[in-house]
């Protein structure tokens, strides 16, 4: 068979693979250009497990006018310009691939006003075929809804699980987001109903209390950064983690972010078993969400195309911070008592569910 150059939807089907996994990749993307919108509100709405349809609503700073068309060409970004903003990405998103890729195996309306114009503008999108851009009252901000996922894409669609489970994923990410950005107002509606909320009060008690309930809220352990010498330049670990009493029968209840980001690491992971290690049961495993800062330079963010994967500059440093700062947050506290002796089972890191 001669070597040919791929015909463009053939092409965008490979890309979308990588990017568009199941229903709660296109949430996590379209949930992520919200969040680098500088949105306070986020709104989202599913039907069918997400295939059916994903509707994503923010009040963000939308998109002008005239960048309307490029929001669905391959490595089109408003997040980075030159090969060296690589080096140090601030925002969630910058790889340019996710709208093209959602647009390859969906259909797509996209909605938005920017917040200097006057009139909002719609525009439809069929299998990557990009309609006529037309006016539209909106408010300011962005609405995209995806409708008939993977309507050209068979061979993905007959791999996802039942309807229930694709439900379940949606559900676990949005509030995983929530928990990280408790400043922000999220919603869930799935299947014409409420399932979940926050009130973008700021607090984590006040998320962690919509997402587990008040009685594991107030149960839980902040941890304090607020005696750090402002010269210090390193990473930092805020957040909120479970007191040893608040344990679970897997890792599922780790979330790990960096810089905002939802990440899956076993270092950080591990690290975090670690600071509880003598004061949980064996093969009992903490929560918590840890929310590690740390300059752009240090960390690699460009790994795959999900995003969910980093390598840092200097792991040991980053490992050494999260364990200290978890370990010194539960000793401090007057909620932690040892309950074992047993040092936890290190036998085996596994991937966070």
């Amino acid at each position: 068979m001669p070597i040919r150059v791929l015909e463009p939807e053939v092409a965008g089907r490979i890309a979308a693979g990588e990017v568009v996994e199941r229903p709660s990749s296109v949430v996590k993307e379209l949930l992520e250009n919200s969040l680098d919108a500088g949105a306070t509100r986020i709104d989202v709405t599913t039907t069918g497990g997400g295939i059916g349809s994903i509707v994503v609503s923010d009040n963000g700073v939308g998109i002008p006018e005239v960048d309307v068309p490029l929001v669905f060409q391959q490595f089109a970004t408003s997040k980075i310009n030159r090969s060296e903003d690589l080096n140090s990405i601030n925002t969630l998103g910058f790889r340019g691939e996710a709208m093209y890729s959602i647009s390859a195996v969906s259909e797509v309306e996209l909605i938005t006003r920017a917040v200097d114009e006057k009139v909002g503008v719609n525009i439809n999108i069929l299998e990557g075929n990009v309609g006529v851009i037309s006016p539209a009252a909106a408010n300011v901000g962005t609405k995209v809804a995806v409708r008939n996922l993977f309507i050209n894409f068979p061979a993905r669609k007959k791999f996802l699980r039942s309807q229930k489970s694709e439900t379940g994923r949606i559900a676990t990410l949005v509030k995983r987001y929530s928990m990280i950005w408790p400043e922000i107002s999220f919603s869930l509606s799935q299947e014409g109903t409420r399932f979940f909320s926050t009130t973008g009060s700021g607090s984590f008690r006040d998320v962690i209390a919509a997402v587990y309930g008040v009685e594991t809220s107030n149960g839980m352990i902040l941890i304090d950064s607020q005696g750090i010498d402002p010269e210090y330049l390193g990473p930092t670990l805020g957040g909120i983690i479970g007191s040893p009493s608040q344990t679970r029968a897997n890792r599922s209840h780790i979330n790990i972010f960096v810089n905002g980001r939802y990440i899956q690491n076993r270092t950080l992971s591990y690290a975090f078993e670690q600071a509880y290690h003598g004061l949980v049961g064996h093969r009992r495993f903490p929560i918590g969400v840890l929310d590690l800062r740390l300059s752009g330079e240090t960390v690699d963010v460009n790994v795959h195309p999900a995003k969910t994967e980093v390598r840092f500059l200097n792991e040991s440093e980053v490992f050494g911070v999260v364990q200290s700062t978890v370990r010194d947050s539960l000793l401090s506290s007057s909620n932690v008592q040892g309950v074992s002796s047993r040092p936890v089972d290190n036998s085996a890191i596994l991937d966070q569910a």
